[in-house]
């Protein structure tokens, strides 16, 4: 019974130290590393019909070139502008993002997704649209 204990706990440990040492240092040096500014805009209170331009910036701290492959909005009120030029590590790239509030009224928060090759990140534009010809 001793035998079969022991001879148990050492399959255990010796996997263990294995499975430590077999991933250390894996792709450490290859992890794509990028990151916007700032991932969420307050444009306040606007009265309707006023379009918003806002601009978020990405960064590349990896060792590989990150490519935005779309960008997401979910409405036809919210656009955006970038580059399909590769961001080389240590660079960075501009988004510019623009809300139309036309026909908009109310509170409104935007998600907008930037899909790369990489993997996605998520930014915000969030505010309150009065409606026009309205004396407040």
């Amino acid at each position: 019974m001793k035998i079969l204990t022991l001879i148990f706990l050492l399959f255990v440990a010796s996997s263990f130290v294995r499975g430590q040492t077999s991933t250390r240092g894996e792709g450490d040096t290859h992890t794509p590393t990028f990151y916007l500014d700032h991932v969420e805009y307050d444009f306040g209170n606007i009265t309707e019909g006023v379009k918003v331009k806002h601009i978020f910036s990405l960064t590349n701290k990896g060792y590989d070139e990150i490519y935005i492959m779309d960008i997401e909005t979910g409405c036809n009120c919210t656009a955006s502008d970038y580059s399909l030029e590769p961001i080389a590590k240590g660079e960075k790239t501009n988004i510019v993002v623009e809300f139309d509030s036309d026909g908009k009224v109310g509170a409104q928060l935007k998600e907008i997704v930037i899909k790369t090759d990489k993997g996605d990140l998520v930014c915000k534009m969030f505010g309150t649209v009065f409606p026009k010809n309205k004396d407040y």
